[in-house]
């Protein structure tokens, strides 16, 4: 018989990460992550497939960060601030070369030379025993990062020979995305640059190497320029880009092809999706691309609807859906024939999957493969239903294990973060752990969510308005449809947006037994001035509060505290600059002063990504406080 999924059962979890085919599509290789006990750390280790045969090789165990193929028989990685370059045909890591900088990425240019995208310090350092910090600038940190005041990324040429790295951005320019021409000698990239606050628009710049002139493509007062690639000579040697605009919250980007030809930007097709995927999951860890140029297009991952897809936009024709799978695509990479895609598909953890060029797909690995055969993994019963403004929602139910309708069991409504992310039918281990203790888990994707256009996403100036009504209408469906789902043990949890959800809903109803809020928001005026984007997101998502004060006060949950009587768990971060420890703080602190009753765990040095990244022993911790307080309110 199969056992429950249990909070512990993370450490047995291995999350696939950065797969990259080989240049002539022969070999792929990857990263595989896995939470370790004893270190408490992540343990990461990189393997090698040769694509014909199926056959797989560990070529090293150790942090490895950043793969690329040099050539066809030899693969380089960054760790730390050094770069490393290992062999097919075996032998130990022989470093490439090491820097003072943090290496962000590292691109082999054709010459011999590296195009380096690396974070460097563009003021002056005030203190550097660290007992004092300054800030004189807006963000002063981000989340993940820490403190990044006068902090920047830039871009550099490095001679390995001479040892040396010659920046090619400004002081002051923060480059947030870059792509190399095929000959090495253009670099194409968006950039915002600023000295003192940073502007929500970003521009396009073009570096030629042979001039070493820089050409502004466009100016960063229009829009936010994100994603760039140079497409070929197939598409005339056009530059794509995307370009979002902000007369709303929620707002898709554009798809623009730069033309060399004429010096201007002409639209591409508009998916009405950022390319992305925002399946929400806790069970996802390392990096990859979203995007990749190939002779037949430009590829692409969009969210749709209740799961992430790969498209084509192709030189000529419409854009085209490639893939079709109820799951999420976490990364992917192509080469010729070679098409590698990392996903999480049929309630299976990260694996790679094979694309044939007829649309078939075939699994490549299996790593997790033991743990699904001997657990009990719930698979997500979905439904559609029409909420009282006739818009079609997706719901899902994932049922307590060993169900018997004849009986009476809790439950829990799970509200995703963002709000522009979802909740798709993915693997996800808090939902498993919780349907293996024996409650219902129900989960939507209310207006606000991804997946549905920028229409459907733009609730800007009405949060806790539609989308509160969208969940709550959601929770009657779930309690009609499933008489064994007892109406007063219901709770209900979620992070980030969701936090804010689990916050307002306390201060709005009294129908759920016990609440747990995580790394949330209580309050829009702290929020928009003690978070890294704040300033610019969080004010434009709500209201400006020196000429809506009232607007941005009843928007926010804490106004609403002194009505709340649900016991919540508050459960952050005191590393997250996304959602400040102020905000669950402030909440916690009014539920005790009206006598709710109410409870802070404070995680020290996690941040905004403790329940997806954190050390493997706050993730724990952080599990068994949340299942401890609905078992005790709800069991």
């Amino acid at each position: 018989m199969k056992q429950p999924v249990r909070i512990e059962d993370l450490y047995q979890l291995k999350f696939l990460s950065e797969p990259v085919v080989s240049p002539d599509g022969q070999f792929a290789a990857w990263v595989v992550n896995q939470a370790e006990k004893e270190r408490n750390h992540y343990a990461s280790s990189l393997w090698v497939m040769d694509l014909s045969t199926k056959t797989k090789k560990k070529m090293r165990e150790g942090t490895c960060f950043g793969i690329f193929w040099l050539d066809r028989e030899t693969l380089a990685f960054r760790s730390g601030k050094s770069c490393w370059k290992l062999s097919l045909s075996g032998g130990e890591a022989e470093e490439l070369f090491s820097l003072e900088e943090t290496i962000l990425a590292v691109t082999p240019l054709p010459d011999g030379m590296y195009l380096l995208h690396y974070s460097h310090n563009c003021g002056e350092i005030l203190d550097e025993e660290g007992d004092v910090e300054v800030f004189d600038e807006l963000p002063f940190w981000k989340n993940g990062r820490g403190v990044t005041n006068k902090m920047r990324n830039g871009l550099g040429i490095y001679d390995p020979k001479q040892k040396d790295l010659q920046p090619i951005t400004g002081l002051f320019v923060d480059v947030l995305y870059f792509d190399v021409s095929l000959d090495g000698q253009q670099i194409v990239y968006s950039c915002r640059e600023y000295r003192d606050v940073q502007s929500p628009t970003s521009g396009l710049r073009l570096y030629s190497r042979q001039s070493g002139q820089t050409q502004i493509l466009r100016g960063q007062r229009e829009a936010q320029i994100d994603q760039v690639k140079f497409l070929g000579s197939s598409f005339g040697n056009k530059i794509f880009y995307t370009a979002k605009t902000f007369e709303f919250v929620g707002r898709n980007p554009v798809y623009m092809l730069w033309n060399p030809e004429t010096g201007s930007s002409e639209e591409a097709a508009f998916p009405d999706a950022m390319i992305t995927n925002t399946v929400g999951t806790d069970s996802a860890y390392g990096g990859g691309s979203l995007i990749c140029v190939c002779e037949e297009g430009l590829y692409f991952c969009n969210t749709k609807r209740y799961s992430s897809e790969i498209f084509l936009l192709p030189p000529d024709g419409p854009v085209r859906q490639v893939t079709c799978w109820d799951g999420a695509i976490l990364s992917f990479d192509k080469k010729g024939s070679s098409f590698l895609i990392n996903a999480m598909r049929e309630q299976k953890l990260s694996e790679l999957y094979l694309l044939n060029p007829d649309g078939s797909s075939e699994q490549a690995t299996d790593f997790n493969g033991n743990f699904l055969r001997s657990h009990a993994v719930q698979t997500p019963e979905r439904f559609t239903w029409i909420n009282r403004d006739g818009v079609e929602l997706d719901g899902f139910v994932i049922p307590p294990l060993n169900y018997d309708p004849a009986a009476s069991y809790p439950g829990i409504l799970e509200v995703h973060g963002g709000p522009k992310v979802m909740f798709g039918s993915v693997y996800h281990h808090e939902m498993q752990c919780l349907s293996g203790k024996g409650y219902f888990v129900f989960y939507t994707n209310p207006r606000g969510s991804d997946g549905r256009g920028e229409a459907f996403a733009d609730i800007t100036g009405r949060l806790g308005e539609v989308d509160y009504e969208d969940l709550m209408e959601f929770a009657d469906q779930v309690l009609d449809r499933y008489p064994a789902l007892d109406k007063k043990r219901i709770g209900i949890c979620g992070g980030s947006y969701g936090g804010f959800m689990c916050n307002w809903v306390i201060g709005h109803t009294d129908r759920f037994a016990a609440a747990v809020s995580q790394r949330s928001i209580s309050n829009f005026i702290s929020k928009g001035l003690c978070t890294d984007i704040g300033f610019y997101h969080n004010f434009a998502q709500v209201a400006d509060p020196w000429k809506d004060f009232e607007k941005i006060w009843e928007s926010s949950p804490i106004s609403h505290a002194f009505q709340a009587s649900t016991p919540t768990l508050f459960l952050q971060s005191d590393e997250d600059y996304r959602c400040f420890m102020s905000g669950s703080i402030q909440m916690f602190s009014a539920l005790k002063q009206h006598g709710t009753d109410s409870k802070l765990v404070l995680f020290h040095g996690e941040n905004h990504e403790l329940s997806r990244s954190g050390k493997p022993e706050n993730r724990i911790r952080r599990l068994e406080e949340l299942c401890g307080w609905l078992d005790k309110y709800l069991m």
